[in-house]
């Protein structure tokens, strides 16, 4: 099953993401910061990426920027989730390389109905799931 990455700085959500993804059979790894998420693609890259707008030390869109800009890591398809939506509003998402993007409080359906069809996909087409 696939690997994926949860990159949250609120300790309750990160615990409670995982968890789901463990139960529906992903092997899923935390991070509480952009550095620690990128520090963990570095050691083991992930299929795929929730990573939260607004982290303590770089927020989300540094933490794209940073992947895209290394081409081992360039392809990982990364899933913003935000409780503000402003921090993803406008074009900012897609001119980022984002893939998709879910609001919280999130459905948890249909975060994992985003996350199955990222995973499905050929990754090219820029979404978002309100």
């Amino acid at each position: 099953m696939a690997k994926i990455l949860v990159i949250e700085d609120d300790s309750t959500m990160l615990l409670n993401l995982v968890e789901m993804l463990e139960f529906e059979n992903y092997t899923a790894l935390g991070a509480r910061s952009g550095q620690e998420g990128l520090a963990l693609v570095e050691a083991d890259p992930p299929d795929l990426i929730l990573c939260d707008v607004m982290l303590p030390d770089i927020d989300g869109f540094e933490v794209v920027q940073t992947l895209r800009a290394d081409p081992s890591h360039a392809r990982i398809p990364v899933i913003f989730i935000s409780a503000r939506a402003r921090s993803v509003s406008g074009d900012r998402v897609p001119q980022a390389g984002v893939i998709s993007y879910v609001m919280k409080p999130f459905d948890v359906q249909d975060l994992l109905n985003t996350i199955r069809g990222v995973l499905n996909s050929d990754h090219q087409d820029v979404g978002h799931n309100a």
